[in-house]
């Protein structure tokens, strides 16, 4: 009995049979293990932003008709604050722990932390003006009524922050874990902090009243001066997902271009005929096309299928068949002559979208769209005869792309403040380099697709196949030119990142609402169609669950009101 029971506690302190630790729920989180999950949450978030920006700017057909309500963005809004920001605000509240002398003792992944909430909350008052936050980063204490917050006071701390972000990241400290963005490196995050405070000051430079440390302009001089921000591809701040079907950890665009029949929202007629116009040779990238057939337009079964065959103000229509466009194309020598070959003929009717903002109803014709390409989604690559998209294509595809900030992004940045705010730079030699980036940018990440079938562009603009395209000394010499002779080049800019930046719409959506450009885009047909329609979104809407649950929101603003964003001084709408 006695050799038993000191074999019994000896084998209890052995094994420290606590009854109330379970393993399994630990009582602080981990940070390596929450990082990923704060990550992956916000591709996914952002990339659902970035879509709305491409539907309003004109790209996809996802919310270029503006028909959304309170219900649209609930899903959104939830997702972020129970989700994305509930972990970050518990990741901040472990890697702010001090050791005796009150030094931070993880100060890398604090300062990642802070980035990363800087740009989640700032991005939401970009989208909603006022927001709970003060009473809403509690982390796991949630508070079911938080107050909301204002604006400004919200974009004051978010800049507060990433200097504190700063300070942390430049000083010596450990790996940042379970990092996918940077894989630790607190060199890179500090070049991202450096660049989101650069962002935040050209996004307020026109805000009345807002100042920030020793002046908007002054802070903004002080960063291009020193220049430590994403001046490179490897820097990007960006998220790439996997092929992996079973865990659907594929690229959003990718369950509904390769479901069985295209179902992706329409790519838009104007966004694919200016670049066929320009000869880009980013057009096998971003689009593949299904069919090479013209529809027969005396048969009623497929001339109810062309595109704004119900739509009497449509300016693109079936870009194949419409005379107007086909004399432009001509002049430009996409085509032969306004009469195009058979072959002409066969590689136009690919280009099969919408114009912005049809009203009219949604035919059976999924298999016809143009549909997104490598770029950015990790698709096919638009090679030889075009052919119709099914589940089997996108077999060891998805590992497309989020971008959060970009060299590219922080390009725009550089060139708005110099040409704007007098700060120190060359204009024309950066927007050279941002043309440059764009290209190599869709070049590597296109090529780097194994399954894509992705070429080099310089053997694109030499393969019979792609004829309508042209090299891309050509094409940055043309930009160049246009620069040059410009009375506004920031409007050119502008336009060029209109093209940049596919798959990346809600940075096009702040650049518009900020600056007014790109300011040729065509006018949602609805507008002509039936009147009284909505106007531009300056805001999206308040959602359905706040509006019903949080007793704290009082506030109602339609989205298409004249209540914009506190930084939004032009408050854009439809000119008709």
């Amino acid at each position: 009995m006695v050799m038993f029971t000191a074999l019994f506690f000896s084998s209890c302190e052995m094994y420290n049979l606590d009854i109330n630790e379970d393993p399994n729920n630990p009582v602080q989180a981990e940070l390596g293990l929450l990082m990923p999950s704060i990550q992956v949450n916000l591709a996914y978030n952002y990339q659902t932003i970035h879509n709305y920006g491409q539907g309003v700017m004109g790209l996809t057909s996802g919310y270029d008709g503006l028909d959304y309500d309170e219900s649209t963005f609930n899903g959104l809004w939830n997702s972020l604050y129970l989700n994305t920001i509930k972990d970050l605000e518990e990741y901040i509240i472990v890697a702010s722990k001090t050791d005796g002398k009150g030094d931070i003792l993880l100060p890398h992944s604090l300062g990642a932390g802070q980035v990363l909430k800087s740009f989640i909350y700032s991005t939401m008052v970009d989208l909603w003006g006022d927001i709970p936050y003060s009473e809403a980063s509690l982390g796991n204490n949630l508070q079911f009524n938080p107050k909301y917050d204002d604006q400004v006071a919200i974009y004051q701390n978010c800049l507060s922050l990433i200097d504190e972000a700063i300070a942390n990241l430049s000083g010596p400290g450990l790996s940042i874990g379970g990092d996918f963005f940077y894989n630790g490196n607190s060199g890179k995050w500090l070049k991202a902090a450096k660049s989101l405070k650069l962002k935040l000051l050209v996004q307020v430079r026109r805000a009345p009243g807002f100042t920030y440390g020793s002046g908007i302009n002054s802070e903004i001089a002080s960063l291009l001066v020193e220049d430590d921000l994403i001046n490179s591809m490897s820097d990007d701040m960006q998220f790439i997902y996997t092929t992996d079907i079973a865990r659907g950890q594929r690229h959003p665009w990718m369950t509904s271009v390769y479901s069985g029949d295209n179902s992706f929202s329409y790519l838009m007629h104007q966004f694919m005929f200016e670049m066929l116009i320009k000869h880009d040779p980013r057009i096998p990238y971003y689009f593949k096309r299904q069919t090479s057939s013209v529809l027969d337009q005396e048969d009623d079964t497929q001339k109810n299928t062309t595109p704004c065959s119900q739509n009497s103000f449509c300016e693109y229509g079936y870009l194949v068949l419409n005379q107007q466009r086909l004399n432009e194309l001509a002049t430009a020598g996409v085509i032969s002559s306004p009469i195009p070959t058979s072959t002409e003929a066969n590689y136009l009717a690919g280009f099969f979208g919408r114009d912005k903002g049809d009203p009219s109803g949604i035919p059976l014709d999924g298999a016809l769209r143009t549909a997104p390409g490598v770029y950015p989604m990790g698709g096919q690559f638009d090679i030889g005869s075009p052919g119709k998209i099914n589940s089997k294509d996108g077999v060891g595809l998805g590992n497309g792309v989020t971008m959060f900030l970009t060299k590219g992004m922080v390009d725009l940045y550089k060139m708005e403040a110099i040409l704007e705010t007098g700060a120190t730079g060359d204009a024309r030699v950066i927007f050279e380099d941002f043309l440059d980036y764009s290209f190599s940018k869709v070049e590597t990440f296109s090529t780097s697709i194994s399954a894509s079938g992705a070429v080099s562009m310089d053997k694109v603009a030499t393969d019979t196949d792609h004829t309508h395209v042209t090299d891309v000394a050509t094409y940055i010499a043309d930009r160049l030119g246009e620069y040059d002779i410009a009375s506004n080049k920031l409007s050119v800019i502008y336009k060029e990142a209109w093209f940049a930046l596919f798959g990346s719409g809600f940075e096009l959506y702040n650049n518009f609402r900020r600056t007014g450009y790109p300011d040729d885009i065509q006018i949602p047909t609805f507008r002509y169609a039936s009147s009284g329609q909505r106007d531009f979104p300056i805001r999206i809407p308040y959602t359905i669950d706040e509006l019903n649950l949080n007793e704290n929101l009082t506030k109602i603003i339609p989205s298409d009101g004249t209540e914009g964003v506190f930084w939004d001084v032009i408050k854009y709408k439809f000119p008709i």
